[in-house]
């Protein structure tokens, strides 16, 4: 049992470094502004084109709108995907710092629980990654 143990947990580690240099790689790419602009008008509907624009009061439902777009196309989504997302998701939060101190502590409340909910959506497509390349080398 536990040489079995051993065993699987040597194959996760080599498929999580397996999945990582694969990110580092992709990540090094630099993105499409093209296709950024694409996924940005996709995640924040209404909110897009104007981050840098958005009011304390405007935050919480660009965010709502991210983390709802996000929840419906994650199945679909590539790596890459979640890179322009991730890329979205960094302005808005980028703007959040630059308004945050007019933000009513509730609003903020609900910003920082679609920020925990779309970080626990990209931990969970990573996660299914590195289970595939772990299924992959299990082969």
């Amino acid at each position: 049992i536990a040489q079995t143990a051993v065993q699987k947990i040597a194959r996760v580690g080599k498929a999580t470094a397996s999945y990582d240099a694969a990110n580092r790689a992709r990540r090094a790419r630099p993105l499409d502004p093209r296709q950024q602009i694409a996924m940005e008008n996709k995640l924040l509907g209404p909110y897009s084109g104007q981050i840098n624009a958005l009011t304390p009061q405007d935050l919480p439902a660009a965010y709502a709108h991210l983390v709802s777009t996000a929840r419906a196309q994650r199945t679909t989504w590539t790596d890459r995907d979640w890179d322009y997302a991730r890329a979205v998701y960094q302005r808005l939060n980028d703007q959040l710092k630059q308004v945050r101190m007019d933000m009513p502590a509730r609003d903020e409340l609900r910003v920082r629980a679609r920020q925990t909910e779309f970080v626990a959506l990209q931990a969970g497509h990573a996660a299914h990654g590195i289970s595939e390349v772990n299924q992959q080398q299990a082969k």
